[in-house]
Parts: structure tokens; C-alpha cells; sequence
């Protein structure tokens, strides 16, 4: 985790097919965070095959997505943001149908964040 004034950023990347599932990430923050979560997977340097999301959260007592942008296809799957509990969500990528093979990064940037894992 990198920690800049206050602000705190985790991150992950990787290689996989799109068929194949990606996750969960666990993410553990403090109650009341509000964070900005990216998760892309593309296919040969584009999105036709691939998924994308992209949203404004906040999770503590209740909790809130403000979806900015969401790709979903039946060849690179769809990412989801799950809250599991008011200091933990996961991020999680469903495999799509296609076997070929590309790269994917997730990163969570927000306040009050304490710690991931895959």
C-alpha cells in the first residue's frame, strides 16, 4: 500500500484468459471510507473482449457505488464490487467465454484504507 497525505492507494495486476475467474480481492478499510475503484482486463490491446468497471464507493454502516463506466462482455467476463461487511468488499472478475489471453489491473485509491489481498 502506498500512503500519500492522508490518501492511501492498493493495487494489483496480472496476466489471465478470459475465461477464467479473477479474485476475490478482499478489501479491508476503516468504517466510513470512500474510495475511487478501477478493475480493467483487456484482450490484444482492446476492449472487445475484455471488462471494465469503474466506480465511486463508500462503505461503512450502509454502503453506496456511484458507477462511472462499466464494460461487461460474454468473451472477458464482468467485474463486481460486493460489500461483505461495513470494513471489508471484495472485487471479483466472472470468466467470460474466450480463451485468449490478456493483462488486468486493479486499483483501489481512497481514505482510511488498511489492506487487500488476493
Amino acid at each position: 500500500m502506498i500512503e500519500h497525505n492522508g490518501v492511501d492507494q492498493l493495487a494489483f495486476a496480472g496476466a489471465s484468459a478470459g475465461n477464467q475467474t479473477i479474485g476475490p480481492i478482499t478489501v479491508v478499510n476503516s468504517n466510513q471510507s470512500v474510495m475511487h475503484v478501477r478493475a480493467v482486463f483487456g484482450h490484444y490491446g482492446g476492449f472487445g473482449y475484455g471488462a471494465a468497471r469503474q466506480c465511486i464507493m463508500a462503505n461503512g454502516a450502509g454502503s453506496e457505488q456511484i458507477f462511472v463506466d462499466s464494460q461487461v462482455t460474454a468473451t472477458g467476463g464482468e467485474w463486481s464490487f460486493t460489500r461483505t461487511a461495513s470494513t471489508t468488499f471484495t472485487i471479483t472478475k466472472a470468466a467470460g467465454n474466450y480463451s485468449g489471453s490478456g493483462y488486468w489491473f486493479v486499483t483501489i485509491t481512497g481514505n482510511n484504507l488498511i489492506s487487500a489481498s488476493i
